[in-house]
């Protein structure tokens, strides 16, 4: 299996990981990231879930600080010059927040 072909398969499974975890927690979810690949456009989310759009990375370059943080924290809130916030949470806590 080619390079390409090894992440486009990660991506694939991935986001059905993400649709089975939304699922069991009662929510309607499905997988659209592959209309990208047909006929959809590149800002197509990979995952929908209700009117929640979700873009999906499983990436070893992700860095490894950015769990070191969050482990000790709640949230972690990332600021880049020019950028808006973005806060990164736990599944736990994201799923608590979702499922209220």
């Amino acid at each position: 299996m080619t390079n390409g072909r090894k992440s486009r398969s990660k991506g694939r499974r991935g986001e059905q990981d993400v649709v089975k975890l939304l699922k069991s927690w009662g929510l309607e979810a499905k997988r659209t990231g592959y209309h990208q690949v047909f006929g959809g456009t590149e800002s197509a989310p990979d995952v929908q879930c209700g009117s929640l759009c979700y873009e999906v990375k499983w990436q070893e370059g992700i860095a490894d600080r950015l769990w070191e943080w969050v482990a000790r924290h709640d949230a972690l809130w990332l600021k880049k010059n020019g950028k808006p916030w973005l806060v990164v949470l736990p599944m736990e806590e994201y799923r608590r927040l979702i499922t209220k």
